[in-house]
C-alpha cells in the first residue's frame, strides 16, 4: 500500500518517516510508519483486526458462513480482490448491516433457508446484498434459475408474513396455490401445479428436469 502523502514526526526519540495511507477494507485514511518505498505493511487502518476480534468471540470463525460472509465483503470492497471487477467495480456492495457484524449476517442466514451446499443469491443481479435482495438457493437451482420479473426473483410469488405465497392467474383470476416457508418451496410449487394441469403460464425455472 503507497502512502497518500508523506511526513516526518519524533517517534522513539528519533525522526522517523510517516505516511497517510487509505485501508483498503473501508476506506478510512490512517496514519502508519512508512518504508523507504513510501509504502507499509499494514492493509487495514485496523477495521478488520476489530472485526475479527469482535466476531471471534462467537466461535463461529470456522463455519462456513462466515467464509461466505468474509468473501462477499472482499469481492465488494477490496479492490485487490480477484473479483472486485465483477462487483464492487460494477457497484455491487454489502449493506452496512452486514458489512459490520457477521453475526447480523449469521442470524439472517439461518432463519432465510439456509443449509450445507446451498448458495446466496441475489434476485436483482445488479443490485447489492441485502436481505431484501438476498436468498438461499442451491447451486442446482442457480444453474436451472432464469431471470424474473417478481420483485421476490420468482413469477407468482409474494409474502405475507413470515410465510411465501404461491398463486397463478387463470382467466384473469387468481388462483392460490398454497403457502410455504420458504420462497424457493413457494416457486417450486407454482411450476408443479402448471405442469400437473398442463396450463401454459411462464414457469419460474427453465428445465424443471433439472429439479
Amino acid at each position: 500500500m503507497r502512502a497518500l502523502k508523506i511526513f516526518y514526526r519524533v517517534y522513539g526519540g528519533k525522526k522517523r518517516k510517516f505516511g497517510l495511507f487509505k485501508c483498503e477494507y473501508c476506506d478510512k485514511e490512517f496514519e502508519s510508519l512508512a518504508k523507504r518505498d513510501d509504502t507499509t505493511i499494514l492493509k487495514s487502518c485496523g477495521c478488520m483486526t476489530n472485526e475479527l476480534k469482535k466476531n471471534v468471540t462467537h466461535g463461529l470463525t470456522n463455519h462456513r458462513l462466515y467464509r461466505v460472509w468474509a468473501s462477499m465483503k472482499n469481492r465488494c470492497h477490496n479492490k485487490k480482490d480477484k473479483g472486485y471487477s465483477n462487483y464492487g467495480d460494477r457497484g455491487i456492495t454489502v449493506c452496512n448491516d452486514w458489512r459490520n457484524s457477521f453475526i447480523s449476517f449469521y442470524d439472517w442466514s439461518i432463519s432465510n433457508g439456509y443449509e450445507e451446499g446451498s448458495s446466496i443469491d441475489r434476485i436483482d443481479n445488479d443490485s447489492g446484498y441485502s436481505p431484501d435482495n438476498c436468498r438461499y438457493t442451491t447451486t442446482l437451482i442457480q444453474n436451472c434459475n432464469r431471470r424474473n420479473f417478481n420483485k421476490y426473483g420468482y413469477f407468482g410469488v409474494t409474502k405475507k408474513g413470515s410465510k411465501y405465497l404461491s398463486y397463478l392467474s387463470i382467466d384473469n383470476k387468481k388462483h392460490h396455490i398454497g403457502s410455504f416457508d420458504t420462497i424457493v418451496e413457494a416457486g417450486l410449487a407454482r411450476d408443479v401445479f402448471i405442469l400437473i394441469n398442463g396450463l401454459q403460464n411462464q414457469l419460474n425455472f427453465k428445465e424443471y428436469k433439472c429439479l
